[in-house]
């Protein structure tokens, strides 16, 4: 289950995330899963929240999110950022994953966090991205992009 989804610009100041607990789930699920047109610099942006679990909810058990091609849209790369976010450990070390869609020629194919554009800055708690993990982080200067009136126009 995707948690925030879809392709508009939206800020997300100081909120708590919190993963349910469900019991004999396989899996828990994915904090978003952006759908942001190419041409939008701005998807869904993070910033200063929690990510938090409920007893039961295994750790590295839910993915940070997944890029949404709705449709098969190829003008749709999604893009995401979680910015100086505390993370729980419920959240996946990989962090990212993939997510199919059907091409223009009706095959089955994956977008993949490398070919989306998916962000996190300054996190903390046992979820944030370990040394040497293949989670891609924003330098401090790209990271000043990201602000309110920015994203969202106020």
């Amino acid at each position: 289950m995707d948690f925030i989804f879809g392709g508009a610009a939206a800020w997300f100041e100081g909120c708590e995330i919190v993963t349910r607990y469900v019991p004999n789930a396989d899996g828990f699920g994915y904090v978003a899963a952006p759908s942001t047109p190419a041409a939008q610099e701005f998807g869904l942006v993070f910033s200063r929240c929690r990510l938090r679990r409920e007893a039961g909810v295994p750790d590295g058990s839910t993915w940070l999110g997944r890029p949404w091609r709705a449709g098969g849209n190829m003008a749709l790369t999604g893009q995401a950022a979680f910015l100086q976010c505390w993370m729980d450990a419920h959240i996946r070390r990989e962090g990212w994953t993939w997510m199919g869609y059907k091409g223009p020629d009706g095959e089955q194919r994956r977008l993949t966090p490398p070919e989306a554009r998916l962000w996190e800055f300054g996190n903390a708690g046992p979820g944030a991205a370990p040394a040497g993990a293949d989670r891609r982080l924003l330098t401090a200067e790209a990271a000043k992009r990201f602000t309110r009136a920015n994203v969202i126009g106020f």
